[in-house]
């Protein structure tokens, strides 16, 4: 028996009805769904007007039977990524920062590598600098990652010269804006993008001793039976760690609806040395989906996935976010995009 948890719908201008087509909402709805006592996926789906259609699938916590819904908060793994670059554009655009500065200005302690890492090195996965979490033990502290990079002398390749998509860069980048703001990425963040914007249950979760009213479990299958609980304590951000659920993200998704300076500096594609022009901006991803243009990033880590995918073009926003492991959130959000533009 399949069991359907409906969502508050949150800054919604038009009811669901009136936006999505009954035929529609069932295939969608069919794509998501899950047996009762199983963890799954909250959807969201943003227009420029906000939330106009949300329903959650199966359970937050297995043990309490608490089911998923608009305010149940997820980790949304390298989804967060948008997050901290838009720290950093911030940044720029403050005139703190520049994108082609040394990174290390701030962050001496890296070794003086044979050639130079720009800022936007990081921000376009273009540094060289090998991916931390294949550097530290699981229960590394940020102290740890950063000793970990510091005590790695060679890049991989020589910066800008290829795209080689990494967790470091960014991991550098919370520590960036820590450097130059003077405020840990989780402050900083709260301060100038979530609560302006009323994403009350969004955080950079950097402290894993916090303890959080509405969170999911995440979860992984068992050979046989039945799911595992899959979560982990590690407490670097940047990368990854942004705690944050579909009815907060709906309030970002809606806001980039709308031409801003941010928005643009988010957007900018990177390049290689050799010109070659990057399809992947700063956290977000260019590309085409049955013919219209798309910006996503998707995330995956412990017992939990999420995809964020728009479609700037008819200016919606599909929002996945799973708490278990073998879910596929990108697979089913192009599907679902896919029968929003059958219309």
């Amino acid at each position: 028996m399949l069991r359907f948890w409906a969502l508050l719908l949150v800054a919604c201008a038009l009811c669901a009805q009136e936006e999505l087509a009954p035929d529609q909402l069932a295939r969608i709805d069919r794509l998501l769904a899950v047996a009762a006592e199983e963890p799954g996926c909250a959807l969201g789906i943003v227009s420029a007007q906000g939330l106009i259609y949300a329903q959650g699938y199966g359970l937050a916590d297995l043990e309490q039977g608490t089911p998923i819904d608009s305010r149940s908060i997820f980790r949304i793994a390298s989804t967060s990524k948008q997050f901290t670059a838009a720290c950093i554009m911030l940044l720029v655009l403050d005139g703190a920062l520049e994108l082609e500065a040394d990174i290390r200005t701030w962050l001496p302690a890296l070794p003086a590598y044979e050639h130079v890492v720009r800022v936007r090195h990081l921000v376009h996965h273009t540094s060289g600098i090998p991916d931390y979490l294949d550097l530290i033990a699981e229960d590394a502290s940020v102290d740890d990652a950063y000793a970990a990079l510091c005590a790695v002398d060679r890049l991989e390749f020589k910066p800008g010269s290829r795209f080689a998509y990494s967790n470091s860069g960014y991991f550098l980048l919370s520590l960036l804006v820590a450097e130059i703001s003077g405020k840990s990425l989780r402050a900083f963040a709260e301060e100038r993008l979530f609560e302006p914007l009323g994403m009350s249950s969004t955080h950079f979760h950097d402290d894993a001793g916090h303890a959080i009213e509405g969170r999911t479990l995440g979860y992984s299958p068992r050979r046989r039976r039945g799911f595992v609980l899959d979560v982990t304590d590690l407490e670097m951000v940047g990368d990854g760690g942004l705690f944050t659920s579909v009815a907060d993200l709906a309030l970002w998704e809606q806001n980039l609806h709308e031409p801003n300076a941010l928005l643009e500096r988010l957007l900018e594609r990177g390049s290689l040395n050799d010109g070659t022009r990057l399809s992947y901006a700063a956290g977000i991803e260019h590309g085409r989906l049955a013919g219209h243009a798309t910006l996503s990033h998707g995330g995956a880590f412990v017992g939990y996935g999420a995809e964020i995918l728009r479609l700037p073009e008819q200016q919606l926003s599909i929002i996945i976010l799973c708490n278990r492991s073998d879910a596929e959130p990108e697979e089913w959000a192009e599907k679902i995009a896919r029968i929003l533009l059958e219309e």
